[in-house]
C-alpha cells in the first residue's frame, strides 16, 4: 500500500497493508481522530454551510477505527457518539433526489454523491465485517445505509459534469454493488466503463 493510497483511503489498511506496517498505519489514522472529536461538524460562519466532505472525512475516520479491533478507539463511546452527529450530518445533506451537492458550484451531482459514497463504503464494509449482527449504531446505521441507497439511485439515473466523472461514478457503483448485491449499479457502471478514455490528438 502507497501512503496516497492509505491516506485517500484508511479503512483500505485493514485489507491491504503488509503486517509489518500495519501498526504504524494504524497509528497513523488515530492520530486523525482526537480533531473529530474536538471539533464538531458546523457550518462555516464566513460561507454559511458546512461541506459536505468535512463529515465524509469524519465518518470514514470514525467508523474505521471504531470498527477495528487493534485500535485504541474500537467499541470507543465518545467516538460512537461523534459518529451519531457525523452521520445525522451527512444525512442532512443529501437531497431528496439522493443527491448532494458541492458548495455553491455543483449542485444535484451525482458526481459529489459518488466522491462520498466511493469513500464510506470501504469503512462500511469494515463495520459490518467487525460486528455482523450486532449493530452499535443503531438508527445511525440506518441512516448510513439509506444514505447509500438513495445516492446510488441518483448515480444510477444520473449523469456527470466532466469526463473523468465517470470513473468516480463507476467505482461507487462498483463497490455498491459489492456490498449490496443490486445488479443495477453494476450495469450502470459497466455504460459508464465502455465509454472508454478520452484522448485529444495532442494525447491528453
Amino acid at each position: 500500500m502507497t501512503r496516497r493510497l492509505f491516506l485517500a483511503s484508511p479503512a483500505a489498511l485493514a485489507a491491504e497493508a503488509p503486517r509489518d506496517d500495519y501498526p504504524v498505519l494504524l497509528q497513523h489514522a488515530e492520530r486523525a481522530i482526537p480533531r473529530f472529536l474536538e471539533q464538531p461538524i458546523r457550518p462555516d460562519p464566513d460561507m454559511g454551510f458546512a461541506d459536505y466532505r468535512a463529515a465524509v472525512s469524519a465518518v470514514h475516520y470514525l467508523l474505521t477505527l471504531y470498527s477495528t479491533r487493534a485500535s485504541r478507539y474500537f467499541r470507543d463511546a465518545a467516538v460512537l457518539t461523534a459518529l451519531h452527529e457525523a452521520i445525522r450530518f451527512l444525512a442532512s445533506q443529501q437531497n431528496p433526489n439522493g443527491t448532494i451537492d458541492l458548495g455553491f458550484t455543483n449542485f444535484d451531482s451525482p458526481p459529489d454523491t459518488g466522491f462520498a459514497v466511493r469513500s464510506l463504503l470501504p469503512a462500511y464494509r469494515i463495520y459490518r465485517a467487525a460486528f455482523g449482527s450486532d449493530n452499535p449504531l443503531g438508527d445511525s446505521e440506518a441512516a448510513l445505509r439509506r444514505f447509500f441507497l438513495k445516492g446510488c439511485d441518483s448515480m444510477v439515473e444520473g449523469g456527470i459534469h466532466t469526463p473523468n466523472h465517470r470513473w468516480v461514478v463507476a467505482a461507487a457503483l462498483a463497490e455498491a454493488h459489492t456490498v449490496f448485491g443490486e445488479e443495477r449499479y453494476r450495469r450502470r457502471a459497466e455504460e459508464w466503463l465502455r465509454e472508454g478514455i478520452d484522448v485529444t490528438p495532442e494525447g491528453e
